[in-house]
């Protein structure tokens, strides 16, 4: 049985994960450029190394409420169909492991927009929503 792993963090009360083979960095929160105020889902740009990264505005982008930035709150660079961006997210908890058998794909589980949800891993103690990067970057 093969096993994946992934990013595990939080927003608010959630927890979400990102594939760990697609996650470039996780970085603490730093100043991010604003530049488009029309588009609430990018909060900016940062320069990473002299390449200038989107950063996303995760909790706006899946309609949660945002929490105030501490000193917890992290930017997870991630590369999808050869775009990097920046994911705020409030924690980064832990590199977790799961099997195909405790993955549910979201399609099968609601019939809501979840088109930014990949997928549903069922741990023991805990959910986490996995996102699509191809949607997002």
């Amino acid at each position: 049985m093969s096993t994946n792993q992934v990013i595990v963090f939080e927003l608010g009360d959630i927890r979400y994960c990102v594939d760990i083979l697609k996650t470039q960095e996780i970085m603490r929160m730093v100043e991010v450029t604003p530049v488009n105020e029309e588009n609430d889902k990018a909060k900016g740009i940062i320069n990473l190394r002299n390449e200038l990264i989107p950063i996303i505005n995760t909790a706006h982008l899946l309609r949660l409420s945002e929490q105030a930035e501490s000193n917890e709150t992290r930017i997870i660079v991630v590369e999808s169909n050869k775009k990097k961006v920046g994911l705020i997210v409030d924690r980064v908890l832990e590199v977790g492991t799961y099997t195909l058998e405790e993955m549910e794909e979201m399609k099968a589980v609601a019939s809501a927009d979840t088109s930014f949800i990949r997928g549903i891993i069922k741990k023991k103690e805990h959910l986490w929503l996995m996102l699509n990067l191809d949607q997002i970057a």
